[in-house]
Formats: structure tokens, C-alpha cells, sequence
């Protein structure tokens, strides 16, 4: 099975290389055609590759820390709140570089918020930070949305990170 599994990903990798604006023949490529594979599309792709295996480990951690099936960065708040501080770079108009700082920043600290209401006594209960995170998500995803309604000539470059995006241009209309 893991084989098939590995087969099917490395196939899949291939093909989304060459599929694009412009489909690029593996066979006959020019030199433009092969910047563009080796310069744009495979970066992309195995980017894209690495941050879905990690998205996949971290919802590991999550469950098995909090010991729930269902609980993964949105039950706990980490994703919303990270989104927020990515929102209000891009509508602050923090250069593109540093968006991601942002929302890293912003991230960790509404998961130590959360960790915060969620200790009692030196112990952690897990049922209270999976309230506490869904508090923290609800909270975060509120003003999210506000941000887009106030923000509303960053609104294009806010959905597209919001969507998960992989480009530079976010930020630049």
C-alpha cells in the first residue's frame, strides 16, 4: 500500500510540474520551458509537498497531545490566530517578506493564550483547551472577517493568502 501511495504522489508531483498556463512536453522543452519547470513549478510543488507533510505531523501532534481524534490548530486556535496576524500584515501593508513572520508571531502567541486558560493548577486539561482554542478561533476569525469589510483594497491579497497561496505577489495590487 505504501508503495502505491508513494507511486501515486510522485506521479501526481510530476504531472501538476507540467500542467499550467502554458503545458510544458518533458520531452521537447525548450530553455524557457525548463527555467520555467526548474525555476517556478518544482519549488512550488515540492513546497508545497513539504508544508502538507508538515501540516499532517502537526495534526498528529495535536491529537495525540490533546488525546482527540478531532482536535488539530483550529480546535486549539493556532490557525486562526495566525491567519489574524497575516490579515492585518497584508492590510497594514507590511512587506510581503515579513507576512509570514507575522503570522508565525501571531500564532504562537494565541496558542500561548490559549495554554494559558487552559492551565489549572500547574496541569493542563485537555477538554478546557480545545474550548479555549475554539473560543480563540471564534475571536480571531471575528476580527479576520472585519478586516476584510474595513480593509477593503487589501481584500483580493488577504483571500488568496487566506486560501493558501503560494505566490510573491501577495500584498502587490
Amino acid at each position: 500500500m505504501k508503495l502505491w501511495l508513494s507511486a501515486i504522489f510522485i506521479l501526481a508531483s510530476s504531472v501538476s510540474m507540467l500542467i499550467g498556463p502554458h503545458w510544458i512536453n518533458p520531452f521537447h522543452m525548450s530553455t524557457i520551458e525548463s527555467n520555467i519547470l526548474t525555476e517556478l513549478r518544482m519549488p512550488r510543488v515540492l513546497f508545497s509537498a513539504i508544508i502538507g507533510a508538515m501540516l499532517g505531523l502537526s495534526g498528529s501532534v495535536y491529537q495525540l497531545t490533546l488525546k482527540n481524534p478531532l482536535a488539530d490548530s483550529f480546535t486549539t486556535g493556532a490557525a486562526s490566530s495566525s491567519a489574524l496576524g497575516a490579515v492585518l500584515a497584508i492590510a497594514l501593508g507590511v512587506p510581503v517578506q515579513f507576512i509570514s513572520v507575522f503570522a508565525f508571531a501571531t500564532g504562537i502567541t494565541g496558542l500561548l493564550m490559549v495554554y494559558r486558560m487552559s492551565l489549572t493548577a500547574g496541569r493542563i486539561n485537555p477538554i478546557t483547551m480545545i474550548l479555549a482554542g475554539v473560543v480563540m478561533n471564534i475571536i480571531a476569525s471575528a476580527i479576520i472577517s472585519f478586516s476584510k469589510y474595513y480593509f477593503e483594497d487589501s481584500l483580493n491579497s488577504i483571500v488568496y493568502w487566506l486560501m493558501g497561496g503560494f505566490s510573491w505577489s501577495v500584498g502587490k495590487e
